[in-house]
């Protein structure tokens, strides 16, 4: 035993300096990251359910035609960095996402002086939150774009927590920018010490074909309030929002008259609340009866959002043709024949089989609605604009 002890002794001794070498090495870069970020004048946080990306996007370009020097960073399957120059790259991951990935990219760009940087909240634990945007990202400003029920599994099954799980970004000194139906969620107990900025519903004077009024009038409303409290140029503000909101329109319908259909992409709106606002307003010039197909594509890892379709669409398409798509549908499949025995079942297939079934002509004008998650969709819609 005492020769076993003895043996043991120099590895005990090795991980133990081993350890506390990994433990100055993290709190020095802590440390360096903390002076890094406090030179930076405007940190700005994005956080919310849905249009997290788009409204980052639209602040940057909003700041950099009024000539601050910003950087951008959104999140997501393929995370995209933004520089002053007008130039993106896609971050390449070969492991999930987490939030200590912005550590060296905040350290980086702070030594170029920035005047601002605008970065999409990645977390959901109301802990992750907490630390990215309080400990590493250090916001003076935080936009809240709405709260639906979504990622029920880590933020909780209704408004009221997920609202609770979004609070957790709000800095505690700083400004706060967000709807003026969450004064409901009074929970906060910083309530009355923040610079809290409630913004009114205002009516964007632009429609948009493929978007509906109210997810441009929610954008605009939160953007304009925001920019105004920085004094920037309304014109350069409404000139941005309604070029970057163009842009998204336009990328929203595909149409192939040799095939005779027509593709609604929304597989990047993930819960069904906001699926139905934009079924219900790509519906609303278009006779009933008209032949459509939901192309409804499910991750596994995600069983309560998948619950939460079955719902939508068994509501929206009951009529409808069909098809689910990946490693989720199969508990879509069976949560349809409990929820709806009457109706008929949807076909199981795979990305490839759709693509050979939208690639031959339909008898009959269709439209079909991509839906529920983005994730292993990107090659299938590059493929579809090939084919318009």
């Amino acid at each position: 035993m005492v020769v076993v002890i003895r043996t043991l002794q120099p590895m005990i001794k090795f991980y133990l300096v081993a350890t506390a070498i990994l433990v100055l090495l993290l709190l020095l870069e802590y440390l360096i990251l903390r002076r890094a970020v406090r030179r930076i004048p405007y940190r700005i946080l994005v956080n919310g359910s849905r249009g997290k990306s788009t409204t980052v996007k639209i602040i940057y370009r909003i700041f950099n035609t009024a000539g601050w020097r910003t950087f951008a960073k959104t999140t997501g399957d393929a995370p995209e960095m933004f520089y002053p120059d007008g130039t993106t790259r896609v971050l390449k991951r070969f492991a999930p996402g987490r939030i200590t990935e912005n550590i060296r990219w905040l350290i980086n760009i702070a030594r170029q002086k920035p005047r601002a940087v605008v970065l999409e909240c990645m977390a959901l634990h109301p802990e992750t939150q907490h630390t990215l945007a309080r400990r590493l990202f250090q916001a003076n400003s935080v936009l809240i774009t709405n709260v639906t029920v979504d990622h029920q599994e880590i933020m909780g099954d209704s408004k009221s927590k997920i609202a609770r799980t979004l609070f957790e970004c709000v800095p505690k000194v700083g400004e706060v920018f967000l709807p003026s139906d969450f004064r409901k969620y009074s929970f906060s107990p910083e309530w009355d010490t923040h610079n809290y900025h409630f913004v009114d519903s205002v009516e964007y004077p632009e429609h948009f074909s493929h978007i509906p009024t109210e997810i441009i009038n929610n954008s605009w409303l939160l953007i304009r309030s925001f920019t105004e409290f920085l004094s920037i140029s309304e014109e350069i503000v409404r000139q941005v929002f309604q070029s970057a909101w163009e842009s998204i329109d336009q990328s929203i319908r595909f149409k192939s008259a040799q095939f005779n259909w027509e593709f609604f992409p929304l597989f990047s709106i993930n819960d069904p609340e906001t699926a139905a606002y934009f079924v219900e307003y790509l519906r609303r010039e278009h006779p009933d009866g008209q032949k459509e197909i939901a192309l409804v594509n499910l991750r596994s890892d995600r069983p309560l959002r998948t619950a939460r379709f079955v719902e939508f669409t068994g509501h929206y398409f009951p009529h409808a043709e069909l098809w689910l798509a990946g490693s989720g549908k199969h508990l879509f499949l069976y949560r349809w024949k409990k929820r709806f025995p009457e109706l008929p079942l949807p076909e199981l297939l795979d990305f490839a089989e759709a693509l050979r079934l939208i690639s031959r002509q339909f008898p009959q004008f269709t439209r079909i609605y991509g839906l529920a998650n983005h994730r292993g969709a990107d090659g299938f819609l590059n493929r579809i604009k090939e084919l318009v």
